[in-house]
């Protein structure tokens, strides 16, 4: 984070993320159970790293951004990941029925890269 800066780091987190999601997606074209379980543990171990890369500076942003109640503003983010943790099965519960697993997968990768990136623009 030092080297590269907050943003940036927060800005690779969201491309990881974009990319491990749509590795889910293309995990569908895999008819063997062993490759698509692998592509799978892969994404999701890329998806993890994307997740601790991205939310490590965020949280130092918002302690330099806010230092009166930097507390208060981490609960904040905190809530948020909270809730997007019990919404999202139920979202995607919704769009799977319109779109099936791999445009779900699409669908959901393209909402990350598109809202990662308008958020990662409003960043000071």
């Amino acid at each position: 984070m030092g080297r590269l800066g907050r943003k940036n780091c927060i800005a690779y987190g969201v491309v990881m993320l974009t990319i491990s999601t749509a590795m889910f997606a293309l995990a569908a074209l895999f008819t063997d159970p062993k490759v698509f379980w692998s592509v799978s543990f892969v994404a999701r171990c890329l998806q993890g790293a994307a997740d601790g890369i991205a939310y490590i500076p965020l949280t130092a942003i918002i302690s330099i951004e806010f230092p009166e109640r930097p507390e208060v503003y981490q609960a904040y983010v905190t809530m948020s990941l909270g809730l997007g943790c019990a919404i999202g099965p139920a979202l995607a519960a919704i769009v799977i029925r319109w779109f099936g697993y791999m445009g779900t997968n699409l669908f959901f990768a393209a909402l990350i890269f598109v809202i990662g990136f308008a958020g990662i623009y409003v960043l000071p």
